[in-house]
């Protein structure tokens, strides 16, 4: 029986991969709000400002690995 999944490119594989650890870590986010403001006594402005800083950081990360997923030069 034939592998189903060989004729996927390393690019795709490498692309599933980021993204999946992307995804995992955006499942804390959930908590990481009611740890600042309750364990580290964090007022909820500061606490948003770490989050939004963490959303920036998110927005770009995603465009930068568009663009680097999109060049074939890499493999």
């Amino acid at each position: 029986m034939k592998n189903p999944y060989a004729g996927i490119p390393l690019a795709v594989w490498l692309l599933v991969t980021v993204t999946l650890i992307s995804r995992s870590g955006s499942m804390v986010l959930v908590f990481l709000s009611l740890y600042l403001t309750q364990k580290l006594n964090l007022s909820i402005i500061a606490a948003g400002k770490i989050l939004g800083f963490y959303g920036l950081g998110e927005v770009v990360g995603s465009y930068v690995g568009g663009v680097l997923s999109g060049s074939y030069w890499l493999f």
